[in-house]
């Protein structure tokens, strides 16, 4: 299986030509963060010689509440047939990807600057596999706090156990302040979400905390 240290090999004429790019351990990221982690993860394969990159992104404060990892929701696997594998051990594949990156994929990653950008984003994925993201309440419900929308957050509040078990169990005031329409508390719990994610996942260097829609 690759390593970090060919990950970082590999993406480091990316980060020579791009300023506004970072490398976190096999996350290409795209800086500053603010509410969304946008990027491109280079995963591991059972090939050991295949670099699997996949297009992430996500809703910051989601990450240390969600059912599954920093995947975000229907990840974009990169895939060119002209190439086929990704190979670390053979060069022009690797300048392959890199220019795949480049022409495909920063573009589209910068230009989601806002939670609105995010959804649309989100809202735009192919529905074949993973159906369509309107239809998940709790990164729903978790925009339509952020965006000071209470009653649809409360409309869209998910019953799930997993749920219980992370967001209700630190924070048991949420749904309770989301009736009372309180925002300080319900910015304030979405700013110590994001201030969790940065810290766990090793971005407080390039996260920015900035004003939530609710608190503008």
């Amino acid at each position: 299986m690759t390593t970090i240290v060919q990950v970082r090999q590999a993406l480091k004429p990316l980060l020579d030509r791009h300023s506004d790019l970072a490398l976190i351990g096999r996350f290409l990221l795209v800086k500053p963060i603010y509410h969304v982690t946008r990027g491109v993860f280079v995963d591991r394969s059972i090939d050991k010689v295949a670099f699997v990159p996949e297009v992430v992104t996500d809703m910051l404060a989601l990450e240390p509440v969600r059912q599954y990892g920093f995947w975000g929701w229907n990840s974009e696997r990169l895939y060119d047939q002209s190439v086929g594998t990704w190979d670390v051990t053979k060069p022009d594949t690797v300048e392959a990807m890199r220019a795949h990156i480049e022409a495909n994929v920063l573009h589209r990653l910068r230009s989601i600057a806002s939670l609105d950008d995010y959804k649309t984003y989100e809202n735009g994925k192919s529905k074949v596999f993973f159906g369509a993201f309107e239809r998940l309440k709790f990164p729903n419900m978790m925009l339509a706090a952020a965006h000071g929308d209470f009653d649809a957050a409360l409309q869209m509040w998910p019953v799930e156990y997993w749920f219980d078990q992370r967001l209700v169990k630190f924070f048991p005031e949420f749904h309770t302040a989301l009736g009372a329409g309180d925002r300080v508390y319900i910015a304030k719990t979405l700013h110590r979400l994001e201030a969790a994610a940065a810290r766990a996942l090793g971005m407080e260097h390039i996260w920015e905390s900035t004003p939530f829609p609710l608190e503008l």
